[in-house]
């Protein structure tokens, strides 16, 4: 059984391309019956200045794909969905090509959900050493959004004793 709110079979994935995602060139590919898989380009937009992929584009990867997955698996009329802490190791390096991230949850709650988020340089490791990050867990808040303003959203605080911390490992 799939873990999205709804069908989202005929999903165009890439609709609504905006902002960081569509700078670092990030295309999400498969919407699986529990992950998400999107890949970026090691190019000049994400490479840092000795060449090899930068630390901040692996973790805008795992964010936006995490946070994609966390939004797909909630009704978008009630809630809304938001990162709120990022932790990043790099195992391995990249200089060029492609690296693809796949978020997979560990936990969705009514207001909280956890990802994992594993980053390579090939479309679906095959091997250990194929792995070149790992983002897990990730803890998404699912807050309630109340418009203050036309165009302005604000988000309730998680409720008592969830944590409000988005933990990501890369």
């Amino acid at each position: 059984m799939a873990i999205w709110f709804t069908d989202y079979s005929d999903l165009d994935l890439n609709q609504g391309y905006v902002g960081l995602d569509k700078h670092l060139e990030i295309e999400f590919l498969e919407l699986g019956e529990d992950y998400l898989r999107a890949k970026m380009p090691v190019n000049e937009n994400t490479k840092q200045p000795m060449g090899l992929l930068h630390g901040g584009a692996s973790c805008v990867l795992a964010e936006s794909v995490a946070s994609f997955a966390a939004f797909l698996c909630i009704d978008p009329k009630l809630k809304t969905v938001v990162g709120l802490n990022l932790y990043a190791s790099h195992l391995k390096s990249a200089k060029s090509g492609f690296v693809f991230g796949k978020a997979k949850p560990k936990h969705i709650g009514k207001s909280t959900s956890v990802w994992e988020v594993e980053i390579t340089n090939v479309p679906e490791p095959r091997v250990r050493g194929d792995v070149g990050a790992r983002a897990g867990p990730i803890t998404l808040h699912a807050g309630a959004a109340r418009r203050r303003h036309p165009g302005q959203v604000h988000l309730s605080r998680p409720p008592a004793g969830v944590p409000s911390v988005v933990r990501l490992c890369l």
